[in-house]
C-alpha cells in the first residue's frame, strides 16, 4: 500500500524521514527491508542510509536499510533494472557526450561555451 505524507518546513526532510520510518521502532534491529523509498539523487540515498545508521546507533541498534531508488530506477521495468547502466557508467557516457559536443550546434543550450571542455567541466 502506498502512503503519502506531506510535511511542513519546520525540520529538515532527512530528519523527518528517519523519524517517520523509525517511529514504531523501540530498539534492537530496525528492519526496513520491505520498504521502498524513491529519492531525488544518489547523494540523498546515501544521506538517508547514513541517517538510519546514526539514529540506530544512539540506541545501540542497527538498521536493515530500505530499498532506496533514484527516480529513473522506479520508472524502469523490473527486468530492465538488471541491465540498466550504473550511475558511474551514465556519468561517463554523459561526460563523453559533453566533451565531444559541437557548441555551435547548440547555442541555446550553451550560450557561453566553456573555455576548456575537459573532463572536470563535463
Amino acid at each position: 500500500m502506498i502512503e503519502r505524507r506531506f510535511w511542513g518546513w519546520d525540520r529538515p526532510v532527512l530528519e523527518k524521514a528517519v523519524a517517520l520510518l523509525a517511529e514504531s521502532w523501540s530498539g534492537g534491529e530496525l528492519d526496513l527491508s520491505n520498504t521502498l523509498i524513491v529519492v531525488p539523487t544518489s547523494e540523498s540515498a546515501r544521506r538517508l542510509k547514513e541517517g538510519f545508521a546514526k539514529a540506530t546507533a544512539t540506541r545501540d541498534g542497527a538498521a536493515v536499510v530500505p530499498h532506496v531508488w533514484a527516480p529513473e530506477q522506479a520508472l524502469l521495468a523490473p527486468e530492465d533494472r538488471e541491465v540498466a547502466a550504473s550511475n558511474l557508467a551514465s556519468l561517463c557516457a554523459w561526460g563523453r557526450v559533453l566533451r565531444e559536443i559541437d557548441f555551435a550546434q547548440c547555442p541555446r543550450l550553451f550560450p557561453h561555451p566553456p573555455v576548456r571542455a575537459d573532463w572536470p567541466w563535463a
